[in-house]
C-alpha cells in the first residue's frame, strides 16, 4: 500500500483524512500479520474495525465506520477470526 507515497507525491493535498489513513495502515498491518502481500477488502475490513488513537496517551476508540460495524455485530475479534478462516 503506497499511503505514504500518495501523501510524498501531494503534500498540498491530504488524500485522505486522518481517521482513514489510520484505517488504511490497519489494512498493511493487518496483511502483514497474515503474510499476504496485497491489500484485500478483508484488510480493510480489518483496518476500519481496528480502535484508534487519537492523542498520545488517550485510550483508543473506534472510528464511525468502527462502530457501525460494532454495532451491526462485527468486531475486530470477530473478523479477524472469518479472515483467518478464508
Amino acid at each position: 500500500m503506497a499511503v505514504d507515497r500518495l501523501e510524498l507525491r501531494h503534500p498540498e493535498r491530504r488524500p485522505f483524512s486522518e481517521t482513514a489513513r489510520v484505517a488504511l495502515i490497519r489494512a498493511e498491518e493487518e496483511a502483514r500479520r497474515l503474510n499476504q502481500n496485497y491489500v484485500g477488502s478483508e484488510h480493510l475490513l480489518l483496518g476500519l474495525a481496528s480502535p484508534i488513537k487519537s492523542e498520545e496517551g488517550q485510550v483508543p476508540q473506534l472510528s464511525p465506520a468502527g462502530k457501525l460495524l460494532e454495532n451491526g455485530g462485527v468486531t475486530l475479534y470477530r473478523a479477524r477470526q472469518q479472515v483467518e478462516f478464508m
